[in-house]
């Protein structure tokens, strides 16, 4: 009904005659007369035009709820679209790759620095014990068979 006057758009859904809709005088009130002797329905199953409009009227609550939906529905799908491609022509894909590599990376190093602190302890105990072993070698004298003993877990440390 776009371009058209409200008294065009009131007779076209309540299907009054034009006759009687008339405007005042100032064009902005609308006056609706109805006739002593109205027309009945032209066939018995049709509906009266005031039953047409009131109907129309308890389903626009509902329409305008399923057209502000589907209005919503849209615009997001439409802002996400801008939106990735906004994060595609700044980069943010590629950072957000970079960091999951990173993230990667330090999970990868945190593996292997634990292993090394392992390997560090393990060494640490092997250096102790070995201390302790060329101490008593130390104290031992050459002719003694703890020695030759000790001289072979020595060299079996070592090795």
């Amino acid at each position: 009904m776009m371009g058209r006057s409200p008294g065009f758009a009131m007779q076209h859904i309540v299907g009054v005659p034009h006759v009687l809709v008339r405007r005042g005088l100032l064009g902005r009130d609308l006056f609706m007369t109805r006739t002593l002797c109205s027309p009945g329905p032209s066939q018995p199953g049709e509906k009266r035009p005031e039953e047409v409009a009131l109907g129309l009227h308890h389903r626009l609550p509902a329409l305008g709820r399923a057209l502000g939906h589907s209005i919503q529905q849209r615009a997001t799908s439409t802002a996400k679209t801008w939106w990735d491609r906004y994060e595609e022509f700044v980069g943010l894909n590629e950072v957000r790759e970079a960091q999951g590599k990173v993230t990667e990376a330090e999970k990868v190093f945190m593996v292997a620095r634990g292993l090394v602190r392992e390997a560090r302890e393990d060494l640490e105990v092997h250096q102790a014990k070995l201390k302790e072993v060329r101490d008593r070698l130390d104290r031992v004298s050459r002719e003694d068979n703890e020695y030759l003993e000790l001289a072979t877990l020595e060299h079996r440390m070592l090795q």
